[in-house]
């Protein structure tokens, strides 16, 4: 959803309705809470599930403040941090702003772009995230954490959360609901492309020989818990299966 194309997954279990991230900001994340709520014709909410703590996940947690939010240890102190100085992650706030400008750029060079319909849903979009950013921002930690490994039981379904450490983001968590046989594997991995490791907004970052191992020991894990038929699904916008 948006011009990011992230993906929301929800899930309607026995226990309540699980939703893994929130979104861009509090704005867009109610939009799309009220969107699940219709399309299950239930409100009762469980958990948000928390996958990496970059703003376009995180930033509309308070969303889901009546709810319990759950995330790794290492999401909780990215997301603490990020609150104690904002300007930590100053380039990732630009975005909206940078984005209409872009916009507002391309249609000046050609203005047929105004006829497809996604150029006007992108300027709402970020109007929106720019809206809620100058209003100011609720940094919302998970109030359920864990190390390693943590299993949520939802009584026809259990979903499990793996905290694998840095890669694409200092909290990395994937998550997978054997029951239905998915795998979300927020932005670990792509079908046609490497994740991006030096993120183009906030802090320089070195790639290092310790990244890449991790990385590759995470695929490793992750491919051997799946089956021929698991569905992987990135936290933007693909879903593949295992190959």
């Amino acid at each position: 959803a948006g011009p990011w194309n992230n993906s929301y997954l929800a899930l309607a279990t026995q226990k309540g309705i699980v939703v893994i991230d929130s979104g861009f900001s509090k704005t867009i994340a109610q939009t799309v809470r009220e969107a699940i709520q219709a399309e299950f014709k239930r409100s009762d909410f469980a958990y948000l599930i928390l996958s990496h703590e970059h703003t376009d996940h995180i930033l509309g947690n308070a969303a889901y403040s009546d709810i319990p939010i759950v995330g790794s240890d290492l999401m909780r102190g990215a997301i603490l941090s990020m609150k104690s100085n904002p300007r930590s992650i100053a380039d990732r706030l630009a975005i909206p702003e940078e984005s209409l400008a872009r916009m507002r750029q391309e249609l000046v060079k050609d203005p047929k772009l105004a006829e497809n319909p996604q150029v006007p849903q992108g300027e709402r979009f970020w109007k929106a995230v720019s809206a809620d950013y100058s209003a100011g921002i609720e940094y919302v930690p998970p109030v359920i954490t864990f190390d390693r490994h943590m299993a949520l039981n939802l009584g026809d379904i259990t979903v499990h959360l793996f905290s694998y450490g840095h890669w694409h983001s200092v909290a990395d968590t994937v998550i997978s609901v054997p029951e239905e046989g998915i795998v979300r594997l927020g932005a670990i991995l792509y079908p046609d492309h490497l994740p991006v490791v030096k993120n183009p907004y906030g802090p320089p970052e070195a790639l290092t020989a310790g990244m890449v191992d991790n990385w590759i020991a995470v695929l490793n894990e992750v491919m051997a818990q799946a089956g021929e038929k698991t569905q992987f699904i990135s936290c933007h916008g693909w879903t593949d299966r295992k190959s």
